[in-house]
């Protein structure tokens, strides 16, 4: 047994002198042996001792050797943040020029090749739901704010509705705006994404019920 702890300890202790350690904005790779600066950041090292340069004007980078590295410049920030879709395409050492898309729209997936309109902005912001299509290429859909205490887990790119927070809640839709409890259920959702269950079946509320009244004839 005491062989087992002490091979345990070594292997522990092998893992914690090799693991990297990465400099600002930065973080190890999946395999742990090679550091990259994070998403929406870029330059030439990551190593430890090294800062990575934040991407400006609503650009953003992905992590791996399209943002760190030798030669890499602030043109590695070519794609955009939620809300914003790539009008011209970063080059020659410039980040690229990112607009922002109207009416809580954004692009479904950023792109690095540039749009010359709003029509890039295909899907809804995540907290919003698609409400109606596109009328053309060049237009945005409508997009919607989720009723109190529900979102949405995605962009929306077809027409759709958010989910309330509480599991128990009645499912929204073009008939239910507001988030309560559903049939069976009694009080009032949760508030709270990821919260637990704020609504009360009707066959718990009545076994309390149930056991108030045998306390009270007992006494």
């Amino acid at each position: 047994m005491n062989k087992i702890i002490l091979i345990a300890s070594l292997l522990a202790l092998t893992g914690f002198v090799n693991a990297i350690t990465c400099g600002t904005n930065a973080a190890a790779d999946s395999t742990g042996a090679n550091c990259y600066c994070n998403a929406g950041y870029y330059g030439t090292s990551a190593a430890s001792g090294q800062t990575c340069s934040q991407c400006t004007g609503n650009t953003s980078s992905t992590p791996g050797s399209t943002n760190t590295g030798n030669n890499i410049s602030a043109s590695a920030c070519n794609i955009c943040v939620a809300g914003y879709y790539v009008s011209s395409v970063a080059a020659n050492s410039n980040a690229a020029t990112c607009t922002p898309c109207t009416g809580n729209a954004t692009p479904s997936t950023q792109q690095t090749t540039a749009s010359s309109n709003v029509g890039a902005c295909n899907g809804c912001m995540i907290g919003y739901y698609l409400a109606a299509a596109a009328a053309s290429n060049s237009v945005t859909p409508t997009c919607t704010q989720c009723p109190s205490y529900s979102t949405t887990s995605s962009i929306q790119t077809s027409a759709g509705f958010c989910t309330c927070y509480d599991s128990n809640a009645t499912a929204l839709s073009a008939s239910v705006t507001t988030c309560g409890c559903k049939t069976g259920y009694k009080g009032s959702p949760v508030q709270t994404a990821g919260g637990t269950s704020t609504c009360t079946a009707n066959a718990v509320i009545l076994s309390i019920f149930a056991a108030l009244l045998s306390f009270v004839f007992i006494f």
